[in-house]
């Protein structure tokens, strides 16, 4: 009976979390410019690899402690910016 009250916590977290894509999605798809765009998604993924690597390392503990929150963020993240569209460059302007 306890996985009970587990699956539904479960279950409604990720239901809110899919409430949040969906609405960032709405609100942000093609009003983020690709300048703004493409250096976010690119810190994302920096701190993703960072994490891995904080992971990795055998030096401190502390990197070690704080790795997997700066993946589960970046992940978080990288999740969310991912369903959001940058706004089109006009072809004028590209040149």
């Amino acid at each position: 009976m306890i996985a009970v009250p587990f699956i539904c916590y479960f279950v409604a977290i990720l239901l809110v979390y899919i409430f949040v894509i969906n609405l960032s999605s709405q609100i942000l798809s093609y009003r983020v410019s690709v300048r703004v765009y493409k250096p976010v998604n690119f810190v994302i993924i920096a701190g993703i690899i960072g994490g891995i690597l904080m992971m990795l390392q055998p030096f401190t503990i502390v990197l070690f402690r704080i790795s997997f929150m700066v993946v589960l963020v970046s992940l978080l993240l990288f999740m969310i910016w991912s369903h959001i569209t940058p706004a089109h460059v006009a072809e004028d302007e590209e040149e």
